[in-house]
């Protein structure tokens, strides 16, 4: 009977030490893996992180580029009308043309206050688009006001206001999306 208990007992032992073998091993292969990561670690992870958030920039970043293009294009439209001497048209796409350029600009502000790094790709775009954003409206308002000025039979008013955005006409006729 003794020599059962004593085989019983060292078996339980023999279980216990394959037990803590086991372990130790998956501890060390678990240390091995992040020894790996770590080394490839600040390059992969930085990356990855950029990946990320640009995923989530880059969408937003679209629809500011499409409003800033609507607007673009509702600015060509106002100049079409304004050339035709449709001015009531022409004030409506300037106006129109604003409501985007500002729409354009929330989105854009919307990106650079998601990022943290000024220096990462969509801040530095955003930054810049928002600048055409200004200008664009700018634009937009000189000319509604240069419609109002000829709707009222201000001819003077309207040529200075038409003369003002002379170099900003440039502009739109260069623009492209990108």
């Amino acid at each position: 009977m003794f020599d059962t208990g004593g085989l019983a007992i060292i078996i339980i032992f023999i279980l216990l030490i394959v037990i803590a073998l086991a372990t130790a091993l998956k501890l060390l292969s678990m240390n091995e893996d992040q020894l790996i990561a770590k080394q490839a670690g600040p390059q992969t992870q930085a990356s990855e992180e950029s990946n990320f958030v640009s995923s989530f920039l880059k969408p937003i970043h679209g629809d500011g580029l499409d409003e800033l293009e609507n607007a673009v294009d509702a600015i060509r439209n106002g100049y079409d009308y304004y050339r035709h001497e449709a001015y009531v048209n022409a004030g409506e796409e300037f106006i129109a043309a604003r409501h985007s350029a500002d729409a354009a600009a929330r989105k854009f502000r919307e990106v650079m206050s998601m990022v943290e790094d000024p220096g990462h790709e969509y801040a530095k775009m955003s930054l810049g688009r928002i600048e055409e954003c200004k200008r664009f409206r700018e634009l937009a308002k000189d000319m509604e006001s240069a419609c109002d000025a000829m709707l009222e039979d201000r001819a003077a008013d309207a040529k200075a206001a038409v003369d003002k955005t002379g170099n900003l006409r440039k502009l739109v006729d260069e623009w492209k999306k990108e």
